[in-house]
């Protein structure tokens, strides 16, 4: 086994023990479970005498999981929200896809 597969399969068991629960849905509507890791940060923002809350969600998606870019999904996080995916790149490693999420009802 070379050193990729190795660490192909490391990156699959992580995923598997502290991924989140996602549904991908394509297109065409069709809603498949995964895993994917999800980033749900919140920071503030100044706008005038306020200071407002500003979500930044992003998810990394392995590529075991999904080999083509996804350019044409959405995914419904545990919150039970929809999101589109945006400013998609794949990772250092070429081993997973990165993306902005934003609030949707269907793909970006």
């Amino acid at each position: 086994m070379s050193f990729q597969d190795e660490v192909a399969s490391l990156d699959a068991a992580v995923l598997t023990a502290l991924g989140d629960a996602v549904t991908f849905i394509d297109a065409g509507g069709t809603e498949t479970p995964g895993t994917a890791f999800v980033d749900r940060s919140v920071e503030t923002e100044s706008f005038a005498a306020a200071r407002l809350p500003k979500q930044d969600y992003r998810i990394e998606i392995s590529k075991a999981t999904l080999p083509s870019k996804p350019t044409n999904i959405s995914v419904r996080l545990d919150d039970g929200l929809t999101y589109g995916l945006a400013n998609i790149e794949e990772d250092e490693s070429g081993q997973w896809w990165i993306a902005q999420l934003r609030r949707s009802s269907g793909p970006l």
